[in-house]
């Protein structure tokens, strides 16, 4: 049972010090779109900047991913590529559910890809925080 307590606060001492790289690129990647949404929040507006800023994040995303792997080996590589491809379904399943509060409406597609951005900042931020535990 210590050891259990231990692991695990080892775990969250990194996390807490997981001000990484991605995780200040991800706050970046937010001000820019609060910026660009502010310089023109039509709907057409919106949406360019969300995809502007889902590129951004999806890149990040696949860079922090393919880190982490390589990283990895064995049975934890395999639980990472599985792990990555069940969230990559539930993110866009549930998202698809977000915007379902307005099906049809104008601010549907852009309640989902907001959502799909705010599910891959925190995704990237779990990764990047996961490289930084030791092996």
């Amino acid at each position: 049972m210590k050891s259990l307590f231990f692991v695990t606060l080892l775990a969250l001492s990194f996390s807490s010090f997981a001000n990484t790289e991605e995780s200040l690129l991800v706050q970046e990647f937010d001000r820019e779109v609060d910026i660009c949404i502010d310089q023109d929040s039509t709907s057409i507006g919106m949406r360019i900047c969300l995809a502007n800023q889902s590129e951004q994040l999806d890149a990040l995303l696949n860079t922090t991913y393919q880190k982490l792997r390589a990283k990895l080996d064995g049975e934890a590589e395999t639980r990472l590529v599985k792990s990555q491809r069940d969230w990559l379904k539930y993110r866009n399943s549930n998202c698809e559910f977000e915007g379902s509060t307005v099906i049809g409406g104008t601010a549907e597609t852009i309640i989902i890809m907001d959502c799909s951005n705010r599910m891959t900042a925190k995704k990237i931020i779990q990764l990047a925080e996961r490289l930084s535990y030791p092996e």
